[in-house]
């Protein structure tokens, strides 16, 4: 399943621009719904993109989804629309985000001042972390599409109950929520 302001990547032939387009704004300082030839629509309402080309779109899910369980999503190109897929919708599905970017490998965690956490740079008992992730699903206050989250407070919190476990251990959650300054979708869990 999918989750309300989860990032996706789909594949396909021939389903964006020749060259590729990265984000685009448009005059609310919000993500663009058309980048180049390409829309990916849910339920027919386009949805904000981050990256288009030939062979891969990449979209976030619209947080409407919150109140579905199933959702169509099609990928138009210069008006005409792919077949329709239909996905089921989950309050929460979510995605750790990966240094290598390919959803393997060291996760995307930093201290708190910011340093890469990792192998040669591991936390220790009682340190605080940051771990970045898609797929939290609906905030309160409710996202935005394709909103940047401001930097100031107060950020929007999930809504889906957070609990973290590092190494079979709980963790204490000290904040679940979008990630200032990044894109709506884009969460951030403190622990």
């Amino acid at each position: 399943p999918i989750a309300p302001g989860q990032i996706l990547s789909i594949f396909g032939v021939n389903i964006g621009p020749e060259a590729a387009l990265g984000a685009q704004f448009d005059e609310l300082g919000r993500l663009a719904r058309r980048l180049g030839p390409t829309r990916v629509l849910f339920n027919g309402m386009p949805a904000p993109l981050v990256f288009a080309a030939k062979n891969q779109v990449s979209v976030i899910a619209p947080f409407f989804l919150a109140e579905l369980n199933m959702v169509r999503i099609e990928v138009e190109v210069d008006g005409a629309a792919s077949l329709p897929v239909e996905v089921e919708v989950a309050a929460s599905t979510p995605a750790v985000f990966t240094l290598s970017q390919t959803g393997s490998g060291q996760a995307a965690v930093l201290h708190q001042d910011f340093s890469v956490n990792g192998p040669n740079h591991p936390a220790s008992g009682g340190d605080a972390i940051q771990i970045y992730l898609t797929g939290g699903g609906q905030t309160a206050p409710p996202g935005v599409d394709g909103e940047v989250t401001p930097l100031r407070q107060p950020f929007p919190t999930l809504r889906a109950p957070t609990t973290v476990r590092i190494g079979g251990a709980a963790a204490q959650v000290l904040y679940a929520g979008a990630a200032p300054g990044l894109l709506a979708g884009v969460n951030q869990i403190n622990v």
